[in-house]
């Protein structure tokens, strides 16, 4: 065990941490982001999309706030998108001014983390799909910056991909929320229901 203090910031104060954490992707899992053809396309299937900047739109899951608040009772919750920081931030906001999200969430539980992009380890691919871009996986090294055990986390993301670098049993990947299709209409769509 090393007695150098560690210089990075623990953004989860160890006292607050409760016994399990919850890691919850925004896009694909919570909401999807959209172009303005797709939001339109998901009205046909009864949802309401949300604009949230100039070119940017999404569509929040049907039950988000309840599946939030009943999260929120039992585990520690970390938001962990490969989206950048500021992105996130506009998206929860926008999320809890208009009552999706449980209001004053974030505010009022300082615990709660939302981690970007740059929480992200960066892997570059040339692989077909993503368009010379890089992939930015989920590792849980980072888990080890705030001294959580990997055997108490679990992460829900839509996907597999970003987890690579996990075990196989650290997560659940349901599939990619796609509200412009029949199988996530808001009467077949159960992901965040309760029941």
């Amino acid at each position: 065990m090393s007695t150098i203090e560690d210089p990075r910031p623990r953004l989860v104060p160890p006292e607050t941490v409760r016994a399990k954490v919850f890691i919850l992707d925004l896009n694909g899992l919570l909401v999807r982001y959209c172009s303005q053809e797709e939001a339109d396309a998901s009205r046909v299937f009864g949802h309401q999309p949300v604009h949230l900047s100039t070119h940017s739109w999404y569509v929040p899951r049907v039950g988000l706030s309840a599946f939030l608040k009943a999260v929120r009772r039992d585990f520690t919750l970390i938001f962990w998108t490969s989206r950048v920081k500021r992105n996130a931030d506009a998206l929860l906001r926008d999320l809890e001014e208009r009552s999706l999200i449980p209001t004053r969430f974030l505010r009022s539980e300082p615990e709660i983390e939302v981690w970007a992009q740059a929480e992200c380890t960066r892997y570059a691919t040339t692989r077909e799909g993503f368009r010379g871009r890089a992939l930015y996986l989920k590792s849980f090294a980072r888990l080890y910056d705030y001294n959580l055990a990997t055997r108490d986390v679990l992460l829900v993301d839509d996907s597999v991909k970003k987890n690579s670098t996990n075990s196989p049993f650290s997560a659940i990947h349901p599939s990619s929320f796609t509200p412009w299709t029949e199988e996530h209409a808001p009467h077949r769509d159960h992901a965040c229901s309760l029941s």
